[in-house]
């Protein structure tokens, strides 16, 4: 194994109940993420495996929903999730880095947003209501990434790239912009 290698894993708990843990009772409310980041002379890869259970950042009460001004804190993509990534850092010369960057997901409609209200949902079965993975409409999701990333400076860089992403529809994002980092 090699001495840079990195293998990690990470785990959010949230309202277990110890007696249901192998169950499907909605309340088990847990992310799982792992990864594995290899660094090579002449690339950098990383694969990365994130799975959310459905309703996982839900709350009945919406100052405990986890959020802040109205964004999601948890994974990006919600809950009711499995995602895949796999990633790629190649320097060409000194002068650009590459950065490849491809995601598979699965997810569910149902236990997603962290807008839920699961007082509504399980509304007389919050002992007993179930969820399970990727309830309600299913969505199978690729991304397709490249970035470049172009010093420009000592503590400059200019990064351009280009997103393809394809779940029902096609759909291509160019960005650009300028970072400084000290």
């Amino acid at each position: 194994m090699p001495k840079d290698m990195l293998l990690y894993f990470q785990v959010a708990v949230d309202e277990f109940s110890y007696g249901k843990i192998f169950s499907s009772w909605w309340g088990n409310k847990y992310a799982l993420q792992g990864g594995l980041e290899l660094p090579l002379p002449y690339a950098d890869l990383a694969m990365e495996i994130t799975a959310v259970r459905p309703y996982t950042y839900a709350h009945y009460m919406n100052h405990t929903m986890y959020s802040h001004d109205g964004k999601a804190l948890g994974y990006p993509k919600g809950s009711n999730i499995v995602d895949l990534t796999l990633q790629a850092n190649v320097p060409i010369k000194n002068y650009v880095d590459w950065t490849c960057k491809l995601s598979l997901s699965r997810s569910g409609s149902e236990g997603s947003s962290w807008k839920d209200n699961y007082h509504d949902i399980f509304a007389g079965e919050i002992q007993t209501g179930e969820a399970h993975w990727f309830d309600g409409v299913i969505t199978d999701e690729f991304t397709l990434q490249n970035s470049f990333y172009i010093p420009v400076m000592a503590h400059h860089r200019f990064l351009i790239g280009h997103e393809m992403k394809k779940s029902e529809e096609l759909s291509h994002r160019g960005f650009a912009a300028w970072q400084f980092f000290y």
